[in-house]
């Protein structure tokens, strides 16, 4: 993946939004797979936009196409106080652990019965709290279901490396997992590498 980072000041955001909204058809257009748009919490004159791309190759071309169409003209670029910086950056692994993204994915699947979520909840947020110091993690997501279902709670975990996993499940963790207030709850985790991924681009630039 590559991203077209790209910062300058503006007049004001609402009309560099109206005209940044525009492109929008140009952009996914152009193969742009997402966009984070930021701004300084003390300069509501200044934008900072990041555009991920597929590889580099085409961010330069994408880049090319708004110094050529939008900022050179005042018309297309109404909002555009400045001279844009710009780099295209690639994405490095953070370290050498399995996967596209140098992390391995941890997914649990919980069986809870109706009823029964608060009592779930109180045991697996000490768990989690024990086990989000461990060395290598890195965020989580727990996932309750709509209506009934088989598994009605997942947790998503990302960890470093597999190394960092396989450590973090130490005696500690161990001796919370094994109170006997666990017994309802079945569980079903295995650690996971992305093998594909994929955004449907709506809010590309």
């Amino acid at each position: 993946m590559a991203t077209l980072h790209i910062e300058h000041p503006i007049t004001d955001y609402a009309t560099w939004r109206t005209a940044f909204d525009s492109f929008a058809d140009a952009r996914r257009a152009a193969g742009v797979r997402s966009e984070q748009i930021q701004q300084p919490v003390d300069d509501n004159q200044y934008v900072v936009v990041d555009l991920t791309f597929d590889t580099a190759e085409v961010a330069h071309q994408f880049r090319q196409f708004l110094q050529a169409n939008v900022w050179s003209s005042a018309t297309s670029a109404p909002g555009l106080a400045g001279t844009p910086h710009v780099v295209v950056l690639e994405t490095l692994p953070v370290n050498s652990g399995p996967g596209p993204r140098g992390h391995v994915t941890f997914i649990n699947l919980f069986e809870v019965p109706t009823g029964r979520d608060e009592a779930f909840l109180e045991l697996w947020e000490v768990v989690n709290r024990y086990m989000s110091k461990k060395k290598g993690y890195l965020d989580h997501r727990l996932h309750r279901a709509h209506g009934d279902a088989v598994y009605r709670f997942v947790n998503v975990a990302h960890w470093a490396t597999s190394q960092d996993y396989a450590d973090a499940h130490d005696d500690g963790f161990r001796v919370l997992v094994r109170q006997p207030e666990w017994a309802e709850f079945k569980s079903t985790p295995a650690l996971f590498d992305t093998i594909h991924e994929g955004s449907s681009g709506l809010f590309a630039w």
